[in-house]
C-alpha cells in the first residue's frame, strides 16, 4: 500500500508486509474522493468476522489513526 509522504509511504509498506492473507484481503485500496488508489490518508480495512457457532457475520470497518498509530 502507498500513499502520500514518504514516512507513511514507508510505515505502511511495512505494515502491508506483517499482515496475514485474510488481513491484506481487508485492506482498503482506493474510496471515492481520491483521484489515485492507494493515497488514502492512512491504513483502513473492512470485511466480515464470522460469529462461531451460527451462520451470522458480523461487518467491521477500521481505520487507523493518521496521527501517530503507533501509540493510539
Amino acid at each position: 500500500l502507498a500513499v502520500a509522504g514518504s514516512a507513511q509511504a514507508s510505515r505502511l509498506h511495512g505494515l502491508s508486509e506483517a499482515l496475514t492473507p485474510a488481513a491484506k484481503a481487508d485492506l482498503i485500496e482506493s474510496l471515492p474522493g481520491y483521484p489515485t488508489p492507494n493515497t488514502l490518508p492512512s491504513a483502513q480495512f473492512s470485511g466480515y468476522i464470522n460469529i462461531d457457532g451460527t451462520s451470522k457475520n458480523l461487518f467491521y470497518y477500521f481505520v487507523e489513526s493518521e496521527v501517530s498509530p503507533e501509540t493510539a
